[in-house]
């Protein structure tokens, strides 16, 4: 269910296919050794806290993003946005609005014609969740898909970022307003995923590739911040959390960091 619930409710899921391209990208094997930022909605549910809208990037605002690189990254939010308002149990007046901005946006990428509005509406109207997200699985599998054809594979993992990004500035925010260990530990852990982004974009390939460089510079203020949370260990099986240590001025700084960062990205 933790995967099929990764899927559905996050159109960032795109690059995690069958498809022999995506297997070999390093990109996919990043983003398939992570926590599902849909774990963290749980997380954030589970805890006690309550929807929050302000939270969320205001619906509405798809028109306003005009490079690929801010479509992109916003398509990931948005769909996370989503995916939060659907764990909580939002009616259709409130998810609708973000189906409409993630349509626009996959319309400007060239993807959009895998999404159909009224069929999500008409399931989501229904009540059932399970059928709504079996649905909106094999939509973003064929974006995916699609992009993966088109050779953009930038695109996908800049949907994939943003979607960790909100989810992250959710925890954040969260947590902010009620302290809790249990999400204070899972902020620090996404040190590994900066990690492993930060040192994947560095590499050569990826030199004149704009998106991903402007995107490794915006990702790597969070990155520093986290290295006062916690450690990671490198090994020739890869990088793990090797420690975890939480100090409220550090905590304080992340918070910051991913605020400013999303920012950024959303206006």
């Amino acid at each position: 269910m933790k995967n099929l619930l990764f899927i559905c409710l996050m159109c960032v899921c795109g690059l995690i296919t069958t498809t022999s391209v995506a297997q070999e990208d390093p990109l996919v094997v990043i983003f398939n050794s992570i926590p599902t930022p849909i774990e963290t909605g749980y997380l954030v549910r589970d805890i006690g806290s309550q929807y929050d809208a302000a939270m969320l990037n205001p619906a509405g605002k798809s028109g306003g993003y005009s490079s690929e690189y801010q479509k992109a990254l916003n398509l990931g939010i948005y769909s996370a946005d989503l995916g939060y308002a659907s764990i909580f149990s939002q009616p259709v007046t409130t998810l609708g609005p973000y189906l409409t901005d993630i349509k626009k946006l996959a319309d400007d990428l060239g993807i959009g014609g895998h999404i159909n509005i009224g069929t999500i509406t008409s399931t989501a109207l229904t009540g059932k969740l399970e059928k709504l997200m079996m649905e909106t699985s094999i939509i973003f599998s064929d974006m995916s898909e699609d992009l993966q054809v088109k050779n953009r594979t930038d695109l996908a993992a800049l949907m994939l970022i943003g979607g960790w990004l909100e989810a992250l500035y959710i925890a954040c925010s969260t947590v902010e307003k009620t302290p809790n260990e249990m999400l204070s530990n899972r902020i620090a852990e996404q040190l590994l995923v900066s990690t492993m982004l930060i040192d994947e974009f560095g590499d050569a390939k990826y030199s004149s590739n704009p998106n991903i460089q402007e995107v490794r510079t915006t990702l790597q203020r969070i990155h520093d911040g986290l290295g006062k949370l916690a450690t990671v260990e490198k090994s020739r099986d890869g990088i793990s959390i090797s420690s975890v240590n939480i100090t409220e001025d550090a905590l304080k700084d992340v918070i910051s960091f991913v605020r400013l960062t999303r920012k950024s990205i959303i206006n």
